[in-house]
């Protein structure tokens, strides 16, 4: 099978497909595609584009993730949309362009919507450092109305906030549903959040990311008109290691968390204690993740304590979702809901320690975080985590 071959020779095996029509698998015209197929940047925004080409056809589990530089580039409106020659596009106006990429013969295009803003700003925190973060504010915004705010935490290991956008694609979504994203950015190098027990040079150092929180939610707030009772968390990760930390200690101001390939960490300067209300959870996880592994008996505690912290009772969850290898299971009452969305692929594909199966270490239905290392994994297809976070939030208002 051809994607079982190593990454140069497929490169080859490409190119002679270009020049010898009969080396060719008889889809191949239309298995070269742009990952995002089309995404929304607010002005002064950024995204990037992976050229992936399936030597095997639509249905392949092994993708080939293509380098960037070896791309021919180019935007049908640079004034709207300009793209380097890695694929990394920058938003200029409003508007929209297509995307071109050709490679070994093979032409692919992708849409891009710029829409709504983007802003990156900092402010200094009680302990002398200085914070920054971006904004997405979607052209649906007005001021005067309040709108939710989504707060995007990324992972570490080199994660990053727009970055962060890059791989969730939470601005379509945003858009679509017209609430604003904010992407913080951590500490140290590489940027890390101090999730109490994890993870990285922000525990180490006890760096006050709830108070850096509660002051990125005030500073957006004093910008736009956000509703204080639809303000929400969301991150993967180091990042989802956080946003369960948040739920526990900034339950006054965050309405409902979600959290992505992370988990409830005690630890360093995180005692855990009850949150001050109940606070709606959404977990996903993949049981193949080699960056965060997956434990079931970690797991069931982890929602466990939630659920016992909401008032929810300890009973068989309830399918809510199956789609191929996803699946999810809610424990719920009437004020407060803990979910779980496993995906569980039947066989684990694990090569060159990139995750193949759809179980590992990505944002389900996202983009792949880089072009190759460990951790960087490709994401499942059968859910779309932004989708569902945001349909999750928009039932768990702040009380």
């Amino acid at each position: 099978m051809g994607y079982r071959i190593a990454g140069n020779v497929v490169v080859l095996l490409i190119a002679l497909c270009a020049l010898f029509v009969d080396a060719c698998p008889s889809n191949a015209a239309t298995t070269f595609t742009l990952s995002p197929g089309s995404t929304v940047i607010g002005v002064g925004g950024l995204d990037r584009f992976l050229a992936v080409y399936d030597p095997d056809g639509a249905q392949s589990a092994l993708p080939q993730y293509l380098d960037g530089g070896q791309v021919q580039w180019s935007s049908s409106n640079p004034k709207v949309l300009y793209v380097d020659a890695t694929g990394l596009v920058f938003a200029r106006k409003a508007g929209t362009a297509t995307i071109t990429a050709v490679y070994a013969g093979f032409v692919t295009k992708a849409t891009v919507t710029v829409a709504g803003t983007v802003v990156s700003r900092s402010f200094v925190t009680p302990d002398g450092l200085t914070r920054s973060y971006s904004v997405y504010v979607p052209d649906g915004y007005s001021a005067g109305t309040p709108i939710p705010l989504v707060l995007g935490f990324h992972g570490g290991g080199g994660g990053f906030g727009l970055n962060f956008a890059h791989v969730t694609q939470l601005n379509p979504v945003a858009r679509a549903n017209t609430f604003i994203v904010a992407y913080p950015n951590g500490t140290g190098t590489p940027l890390s959040w101090n999730g109490g027990g994890c993870c990285g040079a922000a525990a180490a150092n006890d760096v006050d990311d709830v108070t850096f929180t509660r002051m990125l939610i005030d500073d957006i707030s004093a910008r736009y008109t956000v509703d204080p009772k639809r303000v929400y968390a969301t991150g993967m990760s180091n990042g989802g290691v956080l946003v369960h930390r948040l739920g526990v200690q900034l339950a006054d101001r965050i309405a409902a968390i979600a959290s992505v390939a992370g988990e409830l960490y005690p630890g360093g300067d995180f005692v855990l204690g009850r949150p001050a209300r109940p606070v709606s959870v959404l977990v996903f996880h993949g049981t193949t993740d080699i960056a965060y592994r997956y434990d079931p008996n970690t797991m069931q505690s982890v929602l466990g304590w939630w659920m016992v912290s909401n008032g929810i009772p300890l009973t068989t969850p309830t399918v809510t979702y199956e789609h191929g290898i996803e699946t999810c299971y809610t424990n719920a009452t009437s004020t407060s809901e803990v979910t779980l969305c496993l995906a569980n692929p039947p066989t684990p594909i694990i090569i060159g320690g990139v995750v193949y199966d759809g179980g590992g270490h990505a944002w389900p239905g996202g983009v792949k975080a880089s072009l190759n290392g460990p951790g960087f994994d490709i994401p499942t297809r059968d859910i779309n985590a932004s989708a569902a976070i945001w349909e999750f939030f928009s039932r768990h208002p702040m009380p």
